[in-house]
């Protein structure tokens, strides 16, 4: 009798659905899912120019605020992220408007859509699993941006909860990290849920 194929995920990862690995009582203690149809725009700015394109950010975009370094901020209009003092990452739903052409023109405006993939861990051991690989302080607050590598590739992690972290791969190592960390979240018992979209995720 043939054996059974496993069924992959549709996005960018592949890792095999469902759920895997020391599973108690049939929980799994992570979870992975992979975030679609995401807009991930760059703004890069000189230090001088910082008041002013906060203000003409806030007036071109509707984003009430600016997050502090290494930090993160989300309304309606949005989540911000900044990556470094003087870049920002806008990111909201693929399926949202375009910005007025030359806008922010004069922030060098950088699509990265297509550079990343959004990859979420989360459940009682995410913490543990990705510090397995990161010496980065996951005891920080919520909505903390931070910067760390795994195998010394850079990624990013975005702190939501406790239990819940979206880290930002580079796309070209997205896949062979994202199996890295399942193996070591098999102990734990894991669960590949399907790609979400990022608009119906909160």
């Amino acid at each position: 009798m043939a054996e059974a194929k496993s069924i992959k995920t549709t996005g960018v990862t592949g890792l095999e659905l469902g759920k895997q690995g020391n599973l108690e009582a049939g929980r799994p203690a992570v979870i992975f899912q992979e975030l679609t149809g995401v807009s991930l725009l760059q703004l890069a700015v000189f230090p001088e120019q910082l008041a002013g394109f906060k203000t003409s950010f806030k007036r071109q975009t509707g984003v009430a605020d600016l997050p502090q370094m290494s930090s993160s901020y989300c309304d309606q209009a949005g989540l911000v992220v900044r990556p470094e003092l003087t870049k920002f990452w806008w990111l909201r739903p693929a399926s949202a408007d375009a910005l007025t052409a030359g806008a922010l023109a004069k922030y060098f405006p950088l699509d990265l859509s297509a550079s990343r993939v959004l990859l979420k861990l989360s459940g009682a051991q995410a913490q543990t699993v990705i510090n397995r690989f990161c010496a980065v302080d996951l005891s920080v607050e919520a909505g903390q941006f931070l910067a760390t590598g795994i195998h010394h590739v850079p990624v990013h992690i975005l702190k939501q909860t406790d239990t819940d972290f979206i880290l930002f791969l580079p796309r070209s190592f997205s896949e062979s990290l994202a199996e890295t960390l399942h193996h070591t979240a098999r102990q734990f018992g894991v669960e590949v849920k399907r790609p979400a979209d990022w608009a119906k995720t909160g």
